[in-house]
């Protein structure tokens, strides 16, 4: 966007993640490992699956949509998760909800900006 802070190279989506404590048994760790193999990675990329991040699998992606993901994201000098999910559930259903509304033309972008300030707001 013309005038717009950030760069080109910002991005904006989900992103997952695992995680195990360390008192998790020894077989959450080993399934860790046997799910960030290579192999598992490059069927995952070859299939648009989803995008993995083990390094080496995007030489796997056939989908030319995911390719260019997983090269914007190998690229990006700033990534903003999905605001519904950063901002929490109070202001995440303001978001989503304002989202529709605006999308099928039953709310203007102004009217959802303002509402998701207020709900910011009562936070």
């Amino acid at each position: 966007m013309s005038g717009g802070k950030g760069k080109a190279t910002d991005t904006l989506g989900g992103v997952n993640g695992w995680l195990v404590s360390k008192s998790a048994p020894p077989e959450a760790v080993d399934f860790l490992k046997f799910f960030s193999q290579a192999k598992y990675a490059d069927d995952a990329a070859a299939t648009a699956a989803y995008i993995p991040v083990v390094k080496g699998s995007e030489a796997a992606f056939t989908d030319p949509l995911f390719k260019r993901l997983a090269a914007d994201l190998a690229t990006t000098t700033y990534h903003q998760n999905y605001f519904d999910q950063d901002l929490g559930p109070a202001v995440g259903r303001v978001i989503n909800d304002a989202s529709v509304a605006v999308a099928a033309g039953e709310m203007t972008p102004e009217a959802a900006a303002a509402a998701i300030q207020e709900a910011a707001d009562q936070q």
